[in-house]
């Protein structure tokens, strides 16, 4: 009886946990740099024009962004076709694919550790802050993270034929073809390789791993790039991004940027490393401590990156657990309890806020608004929060702070794009508001007042939600600068 009422208590928790993503899935957060950088691309995709920034013409000159790979944008694309376009629609890949890293983790300590332990993961990595933020974000990280899940599934399931080589390879390909930050994770994978041809003396299912892997990038590199010199060229130029640095300098090099909540759960999981004295090393062992010791070396996290190793951190804190001495089962569950008060605290202050927000946040505000105030057909320059609402209202949009100096942007939108508008948030730089409104000559200003969440709960949380450390962006409201010519 207590068995079937735990499993209808975690069947609830799912279903609630779902419900409330898909709900509040284009609520929060709103849209945001990264988000709408990989939305324009996937709508230029959608378009037929192919991996083109269409909302930012004067930082790329039209030229592709090749900085990840097609994979994502193509999956995008097809999805956008079919359901449409929209901010809900466009963070469905990530989520979903959340989804899956989930489902992989279940699958991988079904047979390792107890069924304890692997329910409370699973519900610690649901409520986890990084992740879930990135699950809601519109980026290809948890993709391509799946991708190379699946690939390591014949690691750790210990398999070794042709077609597991061949498997592996495929989504290691794939995760590598969605970003090449994926190529981080392919060293347990190339430790793998050489177990199997020098230990196990399986060279041919090794070399097949390698050959499809590097036969397929080569392909993405000729197709996309035009050969490996211009691969290279693309990558250590300064040139692909106006006003940015090269793209190996700007992503590659470890800053150890952890997170104060993070903490816990990193502390206890070393604590418990120690204390495992009954650890049996597996492949699951060392593709998390592999993982997570390069990620710390290699990737520059400037903050959501770290959802892509969370996993490999919660997969060996339940290896740990599960490996502790008897004398210490009482203080099992300790190293979960606190990461998971934490994580869930954390998720609770923010599903308040999303109420307390509610009306300021619904997307549908923006679009009608929108609609109503700027025909179809226009140019629009703006803040990126805007983006979604511009497009599906037929009308052209342009970044307003992407691209070289604020000068060199207004300048290209006046006189080389023919800006009708310009759209402004509390967020956009106050640099740029400035130069902007002293150069665009005569203007007409109309403040973006949208429907307000009333009620005394609802204003009694916005006045909490002011006086935390952490700055929210809730509200779409701003000002609209309609250009006189």
């Amino acid at each position: 009886m207590l068995v079937k009422k735990s499993s209808l208590l975690l069947f609830l928790l799912s279903i609630f946990l779902l419900a409330y993503h898909l709900i509040t899935l284009s609520l929060s957060p709103l849209p945001w740099f990264d988000e709408v950088f990989f939305a324009s691309i996937s709508h230029s995709v959608m378009s037929g024009k192919g991996l083109i920034l269409e909302a930012a013409s004067f930082y790329t000159h039209d030229k592709p962004v090749l900085i990840y790979g097609p994979v994502y944008f193509y999956i995008q694309a097809f999805i956008m076709k079919i359901l449409g376009f929209s901010e809900w629609v466009f963070r469905l890949v990530n989520f979903f694919s959340a989804i899956g890293i989930l489902f992989f983790m279940n699958h991988v300590m079904r047979k390792r550790v107890s069924k304890k332990i692997r329910i409370s993961i699973l519900i610690l990595l649901s409520f986890d802050t990084i992740f879930l933020q990135n699950a809601h974000s519109g980026r290809m990280d948890l993709l391509a993270l799946l991708f190379i899940m699946i690939s390591y599934i014949p690691l750790i399931n210990i398999r070794h034929s042709f077609r597991d080589s061949v498997f592996s390879a495929v989504f290691a390909l794939l995760a590598l073809l969605t970003t090449p930050r994926s190529a981080i994770f392919l060293l347990p994978i190339a430790f793998w390789l050489i177990n199997k041809i020098f230990k196990e003396k399986r060279i041919l299912p090794s070399l097949s791993f390698i050959a499809i892997v590097l036969c397929g990038y080569f392909i993405w590199i000729v197709l996309g790039f035009g050969g490996v010199k211009e691969f290279f060229s693309y990558y250590t130029s300064t040139s692909v991004r106006e006003g940015s640095n090269n793209l190996f300098d700007s992503f590659v090099g470890g800053n150890l940027n952890i997170r104060p909540f993070q903490i816990p759960l990193i502390f206890f999981t070393l604590i418990t490393f120690f204390l495992s004295k009954k650890r049996e090393w597996t492949w699951l062992t060392v593709i998390c401590i592999t993982n997570i010791v390069v990620f710390y070396l290699t990737v520059k996290d400037t903050g959501l990156y770290s959802a892509l190793i969370i996993p490999f951190w919660l997969l060996l804190l339940a290896e740990n657990i599960n490996s502790m001495s008897s004398s210490l089962s009482r203080l099992k569950f300790l190293p979960i309890l606190i990461p998971a008060f934490v994580s869930i605290s954390i998720f609770t202050i923010k599903a308040v806020i999303i109420w307390g927000s509610l009306e300021e946040r619904k997307p549908g505000n923006i679009y009608e608004w929108v609609k109503s105030n700027i025909p179809a057909g226009s140019r629009v320059v703006g803040d990126y929060k805007y983006y979604y609402a511009v497009i599906k209202s037929e009308s052209d949009f342009q970044f307003i702070e992407l691209g070289e100096t604020v000068k060199d942007r207004l300048q290209y939108h006046l006189n080389a794009y023919h800006a009708d508008y310009i759209l402004t948030s509390a967020e956009t730089q106050k640099e740029t508001l400035e130069t902007y409104l002293a150069g665009i000559g005569s203007y007409n200003e109309i403040d973006i007042k949208l429907h307000q969440s009333t009620g005394k709960i609802p204003q009694l949380i916005k006045r909490v939600a002011l006086k935390l450390p952490v700055t929210f962006s809730n509200t779409y409201e701003g000002k609209m600068y309609k250009i006189v010519r």
